[in-house]
This record gives C-alpha cells, sequence and structure tokens, in this order.
C-alpha cells in the first residue's frame, strides 16, 4: 500500500518502466576539510567532517530486463492485471507465469521510445550521447582511532546535466512516430513499441488523456549513496639520498 492506494492502481507503477545503468567515470573533487584545532594533530582531535565538490565525466548506457532471452517477439514479458508476468499476452488461457531472468540485455538506447527532446515530432531516432557529464557534492565525517587507522561515513550526491540517464524523459512516441521510424518493417515497430511501453498501460499510441507523460525533461537526473569506510595509513619509508661531491 501506497498513500492509502493499492499498489497495482498507481498509473506510473503499472507502466512498469525500469533500467539499469553501469555508470563508469573519472572525476576531480575540490575538498575542504574543517578541523576543530587547525594545529592539533588529526588524531588527538579524533573527529573531524569535509565537504567537497567537482565535476567528472562519465560513461554509461540504459538497459532493461524486457525478453526471456534474446530480444524477439517470441521472448516479450506480458503484464497481467492480476499483476504477474506472462509468457503470452492477457487473455490467453495457456498463459505460463515467468519471472524476470535479471539480465538486462535491452540497450534503451538503440530504440525510439519517446518523443524528440523539446516535445516536437520526429520520424527518426535520436541518438544520445552515452557520455555524460556530472557534478559530485559530499560531505563526511571521520573518526581517528590510533595514528594509523580511521573509521568514517560520507554521504555523495551526483548530479547530472542531462535526464538521459535511464531513457525516460519525454512523451511516449506516437505508433506513427515509431511506424516512420521502421518503416516497412512491423516486427522492428512491434518491439519498439513493447520497448517504450512494456506493460501496455502507459500509451494508447496516440497524443489522448489515456497517455501519460513518460518522463520530465525539466528535471535532471541525479542519484545519491551512503558509504562507510576502514581507512589504515602505511608508514612510508625515508627516501635515501646519495650526494656527490665535486
Amino acid at each position: 500500500m501506497i498513500a492509502g492506494k493499492d499498489v497495482s492502481e498507481l498509473r506510473n507503477y503499472k507502466r512498469g518502466l525500469s533500467f539499469r545503468n553501469d555508470l563508469v567515470g573519472l572525476s576531480t573533487h575540490l575538498v575542504l576539510n574543517a578541523y576543530r584545532e587547525p594545529y592539533q594533530p588529526l588524531f588527538q582531535q579524533r573527529f573531524f567532517a569535509y565537504f567537497y565538490v567537482g565535476i567528472g565525466v562519465f560513461y554509461g548506457r540504459p538497459k532493461a530486463d524486457l525478453f526471456r532471452g534474446e530480444p524477439g517477439l517470441d521472448n516479450m514479458y506480458y503484464s497481467w492485471d492480476d499483476g504477474t508476468l506472462r509468457d503470452k499476452p492477457r487473455g490467453e488461457e495457456d498463459a505460463q507465469v515467468v519471472e524476470l531472468d535479471g539480465d538486462y540485455e535491452t540497450d534503451l538506447y538503440s530504440y525510439m521510445t519517446q518523443a524528440a527532446p523539446g516535445g516536437g515530432e520526429r520520424t527518426t531516432q535520436v541518438n544520445y550521447s552515452p557520455w555524460h557529464i556530472g557534478v559530485p557534492l559530499g560531505a563526511g565525517i571521520r573518526y581517528m582511532v590510533t595514528k594509523k587507522v580511521s573509521l568514517g561515513v560520507e554521504f555523495a550526491y551526483y548530479s547530472f546535466f542531462t535526464d538521459q540517464l535511464d531513457n525516460v524523459s519525454e512523451r511516449y512516441a506516437t505508433y506513427d512516430e515509431i511506424a516512420q521510424a521502421y518503416p516497412d518493417d512491423p516486427d522492428a515497430q512491434q518491439i519498439a513499441r513493447y520497448v517504450s511501453d512494456p506493460t501496455g498501460w502507459g500509451t494508447d499510441g496516440t497524443p489522448s488523456l489515456y497517455t501519460s507523460r513518460r518522463g520530465n525533461p525539466g528535471l535532471v537526473d541525479a542519484y545519491s549513496y551512503l558509504s562507510f569506510e576502514v581507512s589504515y595509513k602505511f608508514k612510508r619509508r625515508p627516501s635515501r639520498r646519495s650526494y656527490v661531491s665535486l
């Protein structure tokens, strides 16, 4: 139950949109350490806080688990009114209940899932860039157990200059737009409709009242996490220096 309503009644839930994006990237941070006593050794202060802000570039393509094996019309999941997933469309008596296989095989950038940015109509697929600029923000507290051992907790928030990390941004592509993007290929059109609206409850293929917005392009994507750490400081051996007298 969510907010007093059955989850299956919520339109956003019934759309069945989900994704996975394995982001890989590099970032640089500017760190501010907040010491209680700037001239006192850290292990004597025990606690100190720090804050950071940075900039980074990340690579990632959103993927979804939409097929039982290779992408194809025979391997689609079908969402039923009772909340189950089955191997055949709603209403067929011999449809078997199935589970997601956990394999995120569908590259969402490879399909026409939504309308063109800005709300205009398009007849060809937009090639979204897998490269994303992100701004990491964070704060943490570190506790010095000894001179060499410390414990820490950190909260990080990454904000991006894109709303395409999850491929959920603009309105749904209409069936006419999908047909124009995949001309003379009814199988590709049906697969594209399915990838855009896996449950069939998100859109009826036209800009009607039944069709919900697929996303909100006015809000950029972001993610956050809380981490805990244990650090050990290794003692560095003093380097040997040689001198040559002339």
